[in-house]
């Protein structure tokens, strides 16, 4: 996990995540921080800020520290909704790829009263910003796909466990299957003979669409500041050989949400 967690190309899109912080802030609650990619983007977006990073994970924490070494980089061990920090206390909140997790392995409630808590963290005019999958939507679109990405598509629609995953051969070997099904399907093959396999395949990368989540951020007494799709899904299906043959835009692998308090 600590090596998915430090790949790289995650940096591009946690940069949108700071870049939406206010530069004036005095304190960061980093949610499901893992190994701290987006501490030194903190730091350089609100230098005097004190960064605090929250995870379950003891080994995951211990990376962030040898990552970020400083005296305004925190750590706290802890799973959302229960963070163990005082209310009215915190310039901003981010999270980057939490929710979803909160959302499938505690439920819809506990994902509720993680923003609740996190409202009641924040100080006035504090926010709230998201990075997170999203579900595309329940539309479908006629699929081509390479050999291999097939053979792969059958393997994924064996091993994955939280709804049945289908599609229809369609003529001229092509697929029609829904858009949320294929975009978990191309966001879980990295996953395929790892040792997160197990793992990937007993969770969805698609359980609210951006406006879905963005309403539980309303409920919780926020104000949606700014929302968009970030990460082309093009950019996951080309290198698998795979070609959505629909003329219509596709909603990006990622939502980028603001909410303020």
């Amino acid at each position: 996990m600590a090596k998915v967690l430090s790949h790289r190309g995650r940096v591009k899109y946690m940069k949108h995540v700071a870049n939406q912080v206010d530069r004036r802030s005095s304190t960061i609650l980093d949610l499901g921080c893992g190994v701290g990619m987006l501490a030194p983007l903190l730091r350089s977006r609100a230098p005097q800020a004190n960064i605090v990073g929250l995870d379950m994970s003891q080994f995951l924490l211990g990376e962030m520290r040898t990552r970020n070494p400083g005296s305004n980089v925190e750590t706290l061990q802890g799973r959302m909704p229960e963070i163990p920090i005082q209310t009215n206390s915190i310039d901003a909140i981010v999270a980057v790829q939490a929710l979803h997790e909160v959302f499938h392995f505690m439920g819809s409630s506990q994902l509720k009263q993680t923003l609740d808590v996190a409202h009641s963290l924040l100080r006035e005019g504090g926010v709230f910003v998201a990075m997170d999958h999203q579900n595309p939507g329940e539309g479908l679109a006629r699929v081509k796909m390479s050999e291999k990405s097939l053979e792969k598509l059958t393997y994924f629609r064996d091993r994955f466990q939280p709804r049945r995953i289908q599609y229809t051969d369609m003529p001229g070997g092509d697929l029609e299957m829904s858009l949320r099904d294929l975009y978990d399907f191309v966001t879980k093959i990295w996953s395929f003979g790892t040792d997160l396999e197990e793992e990937e395949m007993n969770e969805t990368h698609t359980p609210f669409t951006a406006e879905e989540i963005a309403s539980k951020f309303l409920e919780a007494g926020f104000t949606i500041e700014h929302l968009q799709n970030l990460n082309p899904i093009e950019q996951r299906l080309k290198p698998f050989g795979i070609k959505v043959l629909d003329e219509f835009d596709l909603p990006g692998r990622y939502f980028l949400l603001k909410a303020r308090k």
